[in-house]
């Protein structure tokens, strides 16, 4: 845990000397499938990191055989199993409402940007409850 907070502390700094030296401005001579290709590889890092945790609680609750399973409860990965893809589900659903006759197309964009922090705070509050 201590070595957690020490990353966090000395991401913070170096935010904190970027914030106050304007490096942000070096983006600018960045094209924009540059910012797309960065975000995909990050995109890209957080799924792989997610389906790595999705696999290891099924390779630990889920088995065929009792014996072989460390703790054999499958709720447990049936409950990762359903907040994960749920967040998934609802980002999908609501991201695909900026193309849907509803509001004005300012609105429409504005709630599609956000879908995705929102599906993660719902199923935030639904993933303790299963």
């Amino acid at each position: 845990m201590t070595f957690y907070s020490l990353v966090g502390l000395w991401n913070g700094f170096f935010l904190v000397v970027y914030s106050l030296t304007g490096v942000s401005q070096i983006m600018a001579l960045c094209s924009r499938s540059t910012e797309e290709i960065v975000g995909i590889f990050t995109s890209i890092a957080f799924i792989v990191d997610s389906m790595k945790y999705v696999n290891k609680q099924f390779a630990t609750h889920w088995c065929g055989d009792v014996a072989d399973c460390k703790s054999p409860d499958r709720s447990v990965a049936l409950a990762v199993f359903i907040v994960t893809f749920g967040t998934l589900f609802i980002a999908v659903q609501i991201y695909n409402f900026k193309w849907s006759p509803f509001l004005s197309s300012g609105k429409r964009k504005l709630v599609a940007e956000y879908a995705l922090p929102f599906s993660v705070l719902v199923m935030s509050l639904i993933g303790p409850t299963s």
